[in-house]
């Protein structure tokens, strides 16, 4: 009896060692795909990090080019604006030695400057001796309400 105890133990051990070595292969199984589906993942991880970056660098691109493009927009308007401020500088001392020389011109500017200071349609034609429509025109012109 004793001999069949120790046969019995004996196979109830081989039993737990074919168990453990059939769990031990099963996990090592689910360790390798475990392990090949986290370099799967790192692998697609890699290739969407690379495509991320790469369209960013694009992004990035592109704003510098439409920023460098609006910097070159401002610099040709703000030229654009000196040039038109110096032209109406030009203009408008031109207007100013025409109406310092032209003594028609005078006599409408005083004509004008009488009628700002609201004097009467008589005695504008009587000082800038300006026919009387062209005076009625001015007054319409210039008369402050």
């Amino acid at each position: 009896m004793q001999n069949s105890l120790v046969i019995g133990s004996i196979i109830g051990a081989v039993a737990i060692i074919v168990l453990c070595f059939f769990v031990w292969t099963s996990l090592r199984k689910q360790q390798r795909m475990l392990r090949d589906e986290v370099d799967y993942l790192r692998h697609q991880l890699g290739e969407k990090t690379d495509f991320l970056q790469h369209s960013l660098s694009n992004q990035q691109l592109a704003f510098k080019r439409a920023n460098a493009k609006l910097e070159q927009a401002l610099q040709d308007l703000e030229q654009q604006q000196q040039t038109i401020v110096q032209t109406q500088q030009a203009i408008s001392g031109n207007v100013r030695e025409l109406a310092n020389s032209d003594p028609e011109v005078k006599m409408y500017q005083r004509a004008k400057q009488m009628i700002a200071a609201g004097a009467e349609l008589p005695e504008v034609i009587e000082i800038c001796g300006l026919p009387k429509a062209e005076v009625e025109l001015l007054f319409s012109m210039h008369q402050t309400k």
